[in-house]
């Protein structure tokens, strides 16, 4: 019987172990669920959910400050650099660059200014922006210029007669042509093949008007400038002889001038040539009768040269500009779903 006993004792140690054990494994078993679920907890990352979250959180900031840009200095499918006003307090624009390299699992990164680029979003997949841009082209008036002195209208032939300013008053209409965009003129100077026929105690001068023209481009009698020349200066042959004008009101391009031609009281005899012309821009007028009355001659006129001024309306310039108007993106990372996002930029930035 002792012996019995001994040997049921020892059973039941054996059980015990083994149920002991059994427990032991459940427990350890519940120990490593929990912290498996409490390091799930604590690293959000690991998850589809986090992951679309951080990407969001990445594109969206993104989105934001490109939305406020001043200025874009690169712009492709996987990289865009922008320029934000002062944020650092240093009164400069500060640079931002967002970048993904094109290879699958490298970061997204920003950097700002000359800092290093830092990380805001891992293991990318597929990092695509889209840019909406708009076309405005910028007229910029070309405003005037104003000539140096250059010849304005020329007339010469063969001398066929002559008219002596003594005996007429001489007038000689002229209306110089001008290509498009001229917007007025100013006689500066004339010259005249005028020579002299006598001579006289020195004093004598022949008076020389630009008169504004009248019906038919006879003139009118309002002068607009003045000059005289002494007789005893001219030459005996038919030069060309020069005569300046100051203070000449400027003409529109289609108005033309008189210059008329007379003599001082007792002056000597002075001679202008005379060519055949028919033209509706440049004829001679002369009159007998001391400017009271003018006929025209016979399809004649005098040889000139007019040298003046002009002011020209320079063309516009039209400077295209590309504007952008709205940033897209899509940001994808592993098997998570991929953040997208879009936003206006207010201040149109202009895009190179």
């Amino acid at each position: 019987m002792r012996h019995s006993t001994h040997n049921l004792a020892r059973a039941l140690t054996l059980f015990e172990m083994v149920v002991s054990m059994s427990i032991v494994t459940l427990i350890i078993g519940a120990v490593s669920s929990a912290v498996i679920v409490a390091t799930r907890a604590v690293n959000p990352q690991s998850s589809p959910a986090s992951t679309l979250s951080s990407l969001g959180e990445a594109l969206s900031r993104l989105l934001e400050e490109a939305s406020l840009a001043i200025t874009v200095t690169e712009h492709t499918p996987t990289a865009i650099t922008f320029t934000l006003p002062d944020r650092t307090g240093d009164s400069l624009d500060d640079t931002i660059r967002y970048s993904w390299s094109g290879m699958a699992g490298d970061p997204l990164q920003r950097q700002l200014n000359a800092d290093a680029p830092t990380t805001v979003a891992q293991g990318i997949t597929r990092f695509a922006l889209d840019y909406d841009t708009v076309s405005r082209d910028e007229i910029i008036p070309g405003g005037t210029l104003n000539s140096v002195e250059q010849d304005l209208a020329y007339f010469t032939g063969s001398i066929g007669t002559t008219f002596v300013i003594e005996s007429f008053t001489i007038s000689q209409f002229v209306r110089p042509e001008f290509p498009k965009g001229t917007l007025s003129w100013t006689l500066t100077s004339i010259d005249l093949q005028m020579r002299k026929s006598s001579t006289g105690d020195g004093s004598e001068i022949i008076l020389i008007e630009l008169q504004a023209p009248g019906p038919s481009n006879a003139p009118s009698g309002q002068v607009l400038a003045s000059t005289t020349v002494s007789v005893n200066s001219l030459p005996w042959n038919h030069l060309w002889t020069r005569h300046t004008f100051t203070s000449v009101p400027a003409l529109a391009p289609n108005e033309g001038v008189c210059i008329v031609l007379s003599d001082a009281p007792d002056a000597a005899k002075a001679e202008l040539p005379m060519v055949s012309q028919v033209s509706t821009r440049s004829a001679a007028w002369l009159s007998d009768d001391g400017a009271a009355t003018w006929y025209q001659t016979n399809s004649l006129s005098t040889p000139y040269r007019l040298r003046g001024t002009t002011l020209t309306r320079l063309p516009d310039t039209t400077i295209p500009h590309v504007e952008l108007r709205r940033l897209s993106g899509i940001l994808e990372a592993n098997a998570a779903p991929p953040a997208r996002g879009a936003t206006l930029v207010y201040n149109h930035p202009e895009f190179p």
